[in-house]
């Protein structure tokens, strides 16, 4: 494997552990927070989802101008981690907006519960939206004209995933156990600032790595009548995924007693399968 790549690679499986890892954590706090595991799951699957499909569009579109993705994708990682940091301290805070506009607006407990994940949503939106933008830019940077377009982002998400499955492990059975809350932020912080200091590294050390042009003209022949059926399919498939992985959770949740082991336990199922799923 060349020195790039691996160095790439271990960036991003580094970057997948600590998303996962500050999934599990915020879904902690949130619980805390709110009083309630659904609707802090609710809040931090939906916002993981959204920021992540929005963050690749954006990605995508940002990739295909750039001339340093590399460098681009390491200051996102960096982002992430000062953000991350900065997370904990004003949680707490949610309540109190909350109870405000449930006091002013006369919510009733529902449309109260509603008011908190949509509050939650938007604080979490900001970094996942960072996170999905990751792997387009560092797709479009290891891009080769000579191998498969479609084999190389396979193997790439699927470091990413087996990173995701790491950082799941750690966080919900090894770090949140002993350590707590703030210093497995802290942990998660550290390896997305190693994910960007080797992301840099290679920038500089190899400017030929400009983003080559990876999409065969023959994508642009599709007919337009069948071309929204694949992305309304994956829709479809990401939307039932969602309910199972809550309805998984909640289902766990009663066997083991923790939503928060529940909730690891469900994720480490879904993400092997995913890893296991991108690397054939």
């Amino acid at each position: 494997m060349p020195v790039p790549l691996l160095v790439v690679s271990t960036a991003l499986f580094l970057s997948g552990a600590a998303g996962l890892v500050y999934q599990v954590v915020w879904l902690r706090m949130l619980g805390l927070v709110f009083g309630h595991a659904v609707d802090a799951l609710t809040a931090v699957l939906v916002a993981f989802m959204s920021g992540l499909a929005l963050g690749s569009a954006l990605g995508g579109r940002l990739s295909s101008r750039a001339r340093a993705p590399l460098a681009i994708y390491a200051w996102l990682e960096a982002g992430i981690a000062v953000y991350a940091l900065c997370l904990p301290p004003g949680l707490p805070g949610l309540t109190r907006v909350s109870l405000t506009l449930r006091d002013a607006l006369g919510l009733s407990y529902e449309g109260w519960s509603l008011v908190q994940v949509a509050l939650a949503f938007l604080v979490l939106l900001p970094p996942t939206v960072l996170m999905g933008a990751t792997l387009p830019l560092v797709s479009q940077a290891l891009a080769s004209g000579g191998e498969a377009p479609g084999r190389r982002v396979g193997a790439l998400y699927a470091v990413n995933t087996w990173g995701a499955v790491t950082g799941t492990l750690a966080a919900g059975y090894f770090l949140l156990p002993p350590l707590g809350n703030r210093v497995t932020v802290w942990i998660a912080a550290g390896a997305n600032l190693t994910a960007a200091a080797l992301a840099l590294t290679v920038a500089r050390r190899s400017a030929a790595l400009a983003p080559p042009s990876v999409l065969s003209a023959r994508g642009e022949e599709a007919s337009s009548r069948v071309a929204w059926l694949i992305p309304a399919a994956m829709a479809v498939s990401g939307a039932v995924a969602m309910v199972f992985e809550i309805a998984w959770t909640r289902a766990l949740s009663l066997l083991l007693g923790s939503s928060t082991y529940a909730f690891t336990a469900m994720l480490l199922a879904v993400l092997i399968g995913l890893a296991m799923g991108s690397a054939v």
